[in-house]
């Protein structure tokens, strides 16, 4: 949740009592830039939830809907104890989007610090590893936090909880020109500019190390009583993040180690390659910062350099896909200052100095996203290109779980590409993060006639398959497509089709979920659903190291014993036999 400004008791005329048939919303507890946020109850997990709604000017781009769903989809897998958790998401009948998360008690970071100005730097240090427990974790799942501050960070006592998770990538704009507009007052910036990274302040792309900078921010405010750059012109601010060097931690602190100093000083490095490799990284020069006053700065320095040595690991993440999308952030109204500013000559001057410089800094980024969209197009992926390398079965078969056709067909046709055509790679490649699927699944969809409207990003033994479900509720072909590619330096491409909604089976809502039913160290993905009549339930297992998917059709499964169960022929093989357990366990417990 974000610092909110304007809590309240009331819930509001333009919200509903019940949303989805399943939550009751009971009051509001604060208003950000973003949305607004109501306590509520979820009636059937009986437990109390918040409900973020957002506002309406997020509502109005249909790709804006579609990231929000398949983001919230991918932090819903972050079960971190000390991490908000994401139960749910969805759209008002107004068109507003909505997320349900775990309620979670206690006061604020912003609102402790607004009330003591600074804290004990071993506290702050004690915080501060607790944040990177969370960040790990979510990092490990390509989960990147975007918008990490004092208003998302939740105290308990001794407990800390981070929340917010992804909202900022949910509704980011791909475009690098909303940067420029909103020093005109005429886009969003989706972030906090007193916390933000300098990639972030520049719109360019963004990846786990963005997350520490923003935590060395959080940081140096918790210890120096002020952020590392404080200025009442919010444009002054970004373009000090972007080209300045933060004052010295110790101006503010006399009594902060210089151990934790140095690590607070290489957080703020304005290069990502120049910051900890990762939170693990971090946690542990912050512990060894004031583990011993005594410790020598030559050990210091050696425990430093050990954490740079798999930074070419972030490196590898942040090369895996050409950076096309660019980052915008939303920049809330300063809480530092609620007076009319008078700036003088100086302050206009620096105002026009900041935004020409970052109108520039957009064009430029414009120019470089034309060239790369070009080079895409001039590479656009074509289905009869790889057509040959299908396996072609019947297009008229009635086993829609492993029997597919050519892609060369109609896009109503199901196909799978031959194993053999699997990822080369002589290593395994680090599974994409969330912004670069991102960005291959916007190329798929300008660029071919299917449309992820959710996905699940799933690690194969060389590289990684983004496994998409695409509704087409009214036409009952719902279906799911895998998008892979066969090595580091080929093109993304659609490699798989399978058809969820049949002739015998149709449903309205199907639900996914990755799950390792085999065993072998690598998720397959599970969908089910209950057909639009509610007589019926269809689930399908699909594999994509093999590209085989296992199925089952149940009918007046309330018949018990004389229920009619259907499976694919491949699931009644010796080797489908693990499959056959898990559809029928999913078949009955759905």
């Amino acid at each position: 949740m974000e610092n909110f400004e304007t809590p309240g008791e009331n819930i509001g005329g333009d919200v509903p009592e019940l949303i989805a048939n399943n939550i009751k919303i009971e009051k509001m507890i604060g208003r950000g830039g973003m949305g607004t946020v109501y306590r509520a109850t979820h009636l059937s997990l009986d437990r109390t939830v918040a409900v973020k709604i957002i506002n309406s000017e997020f509502a109005t781009d249909s790709d804006v809907s579609q990231r929000f769903t398949r983001e919230a989809r991918l932090m819903a897998k972050l079960r971190h104890p000390k991490a908000a958790m994401i139960y749910d998401s969805g759209t008002l009948p107004d068109g507003r989007l909505f997320i349900v998360m775990e309620y979670v008690e206690g006061t604020s970071l912003a609102d402790i610090l607004e009330k003591e100005k600074r804290l004990p730097y071993r506290r702050a240090v004690e915080i501060a590893v607790s944040i990177c427990d969370v960040l790990s974790e979510a990092h490990a799942l390509g989960i990147v936090h975007r918008d990490l501050k004092p208003g998302n960070i939740m105290l308990n006592g001794r407990d800390v909880y981070v929340l917010d998770f992804g909202i900022a990538k949910m509704l980011k704009s791909d475009n690098a020109e909303s940067l420029r507009l909103s020093m005109t007052g005429k886009g969003h910036i989706i972030g906090t500019p007193f916390y933000m990274s300098p990639e972030q302040c520049l719109g360019e792309a963004v990846d786990a190390r963005s997350d520490l900078y923003s935590l060395g921010a959080v940081i140096y405010e918790m210890i120096a009583g002020r952020p590392p750059f404080d200025d009442e012109v919010l444009s002054a601010i970004i373009i000090k993040h972007a080209m300045v060097e933060a004052p010295p931690l110790e101006d503010f602190s006399a009594d902060v180690p210089a151990n934790l100093a140095a690590v607070v000083k290489q957080l703020l490095q304005k290069k990502p390659d120049d910051r900890p490799a990762s939170a693990a990284a971090t946690q542990v020069l912050l512990e060894a910062s004031i583990a011993n006053q005594t410790v020598q700065t030559a050990n210091f320095a050696a425990q430093n350099r050990i954490s740079q040595e798999s930074v070419a690991t972030q490196k590898m993440n942040a090369a895996t896909m050409p950076e096309i999308a660019r980052d915008s952030t939303e920049i809330p109204a300063p809480k530092r200052s609620n007076n009319l500013i008078f700036l003088g000559i100086g302050g206009v001057l620096l105002f026009l100095f900041a935004s020409t410089a970052i109108g520039l800094i957009a064009y430029f980024s414009l120019i470089s996203n034309e060239n790369i969209t070009a080079n895409a197009n001039a590479n656009t992926y074509s289905a009869n290109s790889y057509s040959n390398s299908y396996t072609t079965y019947p297009a008229n078969s009635t086993d829609y779980g492993s029997d597919h056709s050519n892609h060369g067909k109609a896009m109503g046709e199901d196909f799978a590409a031959n194993t053999t055509s699997a990822n080369t790679n002589s290593q395994s490649a680090p599974i994409l993060t969330t912004e670069q699927a991102d960005e291959v699944l916007t190329f798929i969809t300008n660029t071919t006639e299917h449309r992820a409207d959710g996905v699940q990003i799933i690690k194969t033994p060389k590289d990684t398959a983004l496994v998409c479900l695409h509704n087409v509720i009214e036409a009952g072909a719902t279906h799911t497509f895998t998008v892979e590619r066969p090595n580091l330096e080929s093109q993304w491409q659609i490699t798989a089709r399978v058809s969820l909604d049949v002739p015998e089976f149709r449903s309205s809502t199907w639900k996914f979920e990755p799950e390792d039913v085999n065993g072998d160290g690598f998720e397959e993905v599970i969908f089910s659903a209950t057909s639009t009549d509610k007589l019926a339930r269809r689930v399908l297992i699909y594999e994509p190291r093999t590209r085989q998917s296992y199925w089952v059709l149940g009918k007046n499964l309330e018949a018990g014993d004389k229920a009619w169960i259907k499976y694919s022929a491949n699931a009644e093989t010796s080797k489908g036999e693990v499959f056959k357990k898990a559809l029928e366990k999913t078949l009955k417990t759905n």
